[in-house]
C-alpha cells in the first residue's frame, strides 16, 4: 500500500496518513516502512490493516 493511496482511502492530507502510519510502526502494527528511506510504500500486519479499515469506516459513518 502506498501512503498516498493510504491517504485518499481516509480522506486524510498525505502528512496524516505518514503520520498514522508512523504510529502503526510504533505500535508494532506496520511491518515495514520505507518512510525513512522516502519510498512511499507501507507493509501493514493484519492486525494495522484492520485498524485503518476501522477508522475508514467510522470516518464514512460519522
Amino acid at each position: 500500500m502506498y501512503i498516498e493511496d493510504l491517504a485518499r482511502a481516509l480522506h486524510i492530507s498525505g502528512a496524516e496518513a505518514l503520520g498514522c502510519v508512523e504510529e502503526l510502526r510504533d505500535r508494532g502494527l506496520a511491518i515495514s516502512t520505507g518512510a525513512d528511506a522516502e519510498d512511499p510504500c507501507v507493509c501493514l500486519s493484519l492486525k494495522g490493516l484492520s485498524q485503518a479499515i476501522a477508522v475508514d469506516r467510522r470516518r464514512k459513518a460519522g
